[in-house]
């Protein structure tokens, strides 16, 4: 009988234990996570719904493009969902995303748990990995609760983004003693710290074009962006958060422009029209949205502000904290894993799966899309080393 360790009980953990035990029933594989619920990152995420996968996972939608194409052409979007359904899991679409069909997180954790639990997994929930060791015939794992022989190692224990979800980082300090190399981790997929402050704009939504002149690939995104007292939120944001920490971009500056879809001229025309109306802008905008551009208006009239509508600009300062970030950006090193299978390149059975690598996608399934990739990566590689 093969055993294998899996710590962490994230997304790509618990799809990697049920991929090995629905191919191997004679596999012991033993999940082990310092929170005593399982996957309570999968629990929170798509606002309650698990958004499991983005029906288009394209490489530049994350941060490492050529190397996660690398990873899609071995394993195509058809396998991964039909790897769900294998599993029992039956999906609804919804645009470009897929949901299971209860639409509710909680309830996918806990059918995952029934499944896992009937496939025979050991669940050692609770339980802290504190440091591990390689042998030539195996691996030794040291857990709050005492050392314990494996064949194989595997970590999926996600970033450091989320700490009261579980993904607190602590061992990102063991795996730099076991040499390797660890990407700057940065929290990404949150809000950003502009230098420009709006506190009577906070919690106001808006929909617009957001475009950064990159000094060498620009950022141009539609969508729902949210005001900070100080900063700015919102999806698009959230994606421009991984562009803005990837390229250090601190200072520059932001356009927001509201009216994407009208042209400077035609934008003031329709303006100067309404603007016969008292407080017209009433009829465009949440009434403290109102009010700061009719602020606009008495200093700079209507050009003024038509040219504020099409070019609002602010200056990025800083992404939020990891507290506040859907994801890690950083992590193992993709030098220090073979890319063919995930496993380590420094020390025999052990491989890494999901957020711990470095590679981040951008808000809509792009990041569980990875982790059910990468686990299904690192399975069909275990198949070749234990069987």
């Amino acid at each position: 009988m093969k055993r294998i360790a899996i710590v962490g009980a994230s997304a790509s953990g618990i799809y990697l234990a049920l991929d090995l035990l629905t191919k191997h029933q004679d596999f012991e594989v033993t999940l082990f996570d310092h929170e005593e619920k399982l996957g309570k990152k999968i629990a929170a995420t798509g606002n309650g719904r698990c958004n499991l996968l983005h029906d288009n996972p394209l490489p530049e939608n994350y941060d490492h493009p050529e190397i996660f194409k690398s990873f899609l052409q071995r394993i195509p979007f058809s396998s991964l969902k039909e790897k769900l359904i294998e599993w029992g899991i039956p999906l609804k679409r919804e645009g470009d995303l897929y949901y299971p069909l209860s639409e509710s997180a909680p309830s996918l954790v806990r059918y995952l748990w029934h499944n896992l639990t009937a496939l025979g997994a050991k669940l050692r929930l609770g339980e802290k990995a504190l440091d591990y060791s390689t042998h030539p015939n195996g691996v030794a794992l040291l857990t709050s609760e005492g050392e314990e022989a494996f064949d194989y190692l595997v970590f999926a224990v996600g970033g450091k983004s989320g700490k009261n979800l579980g993904s607190d980082g602590s061992l990102f300090s063991v795996f730099e003693r076991h040499g390797y190399q660890i990407q700057s981790m940065v929290p990404v997929l949150c809000p950003i710290r502009t230098k420009e402050h709006f506190p009577s704009l906070q919690g106001l939504r808006v929909n617009g074009t957001v475009r950064i002149k990159g000094r060498d690939t620009p950022f141009e995104k539609s969508g729902q962006i949210l005001f900070k007292k100080d900063g700015l939120s919102g999806i698009v944001i959230f994606d421009a958060s991984i562009y803005l920490a990837q390229k250090g971009y601190k200072g520059i500056e932001i356009v927001l422009d509201l009216f994407p879809h009208e042209t400077f001229q035609s934008l003031k025309e329709k303006l100067r029209k309404d603007s016969i109306h008292p407080h017209f802008l009433e009829a465009y905008f949440p009434l403290e949205l109102a009010r700061h551009f009719e602020n606009i208006v008495t200093k700079q009239g209507v050009d003024g502000l038509v040219s504020t509508l099409k070019h609002w600009a602010f200056h990025y300062e800083e992404n939020y904290p990891f507290s506040d970030a859907q994801v890690t950006m950083g992590g193992i090193s993709l030098n220090d894993v073979d890319l063919r299978t995930l496993s380590s390149k420094k020390e025999e059975r052990v491989s890494f799966v999901g957020e711990c690598l470095d590679m981040a996608g951008e808000c809509g399934g792009y990041n569980l899309t990875w982790c059910l990739l990468s686990a299904l990566i690192a399975s069909e590689a275990l198949d070749a080393v234990l069987c």
